[in-house]
């Protein structure tokens, strides 16, 4: 789209895949680990992602939680008005699909990232 000049304030791509602005925005991220083993049923392997900021939101809730169950590739979005209301919504998201399929979740997997590094997840 920038080389067809497709896309306004956008002048040139730096690397193969990301304009300047994108690639500053890009730079720490750190991707999931691949699993080598597969999962065998619901709620074993849950991978989340906190989101970030964004600028027009519904609610004034300004982040968002990605859960991912692994074996269903069921995708839940909780919406935060703050990166610290992440803990207290994927504690209540536990609970409520532990009551609902009685099971219990195994094992949690996020990018590495320090917004979940608080003692209610260790």
């Amino acid at each position: 789209m920038v080389n067809h000049q497709l896309v306004d304030g956008v002048e040139k791509i730096i690397g193969k895949e990301f304009c300047e602005g994108c690639a500053y925005g890009q730079w720490k991220r750190k991707h999931h680990p691949i699993s080598i083993t597969k999962t065998r049923r619901r709620l074993e392997r849950i991978h989340i992602n906190l989101c970030v900021p964004l600028r027009n939101s519904l609610g004034g809730n300004h982040y968002f939680l990605l859960i991912i169950d692994e074996h269903t590739h069921y995708q839940r979005v909780e919406p935060l008005p703050k990166k610290s209301d992440a803990y207290i919504r994927l504690q209540r998201w536990k609970l409520q699909v532990e009551r609902e399929t009685n099971l219990k979740l195994q094992y949690l997997k996020w990018d590495g990232g320090k917004e979940f590094r608080g003692k209610g997840f260790e």
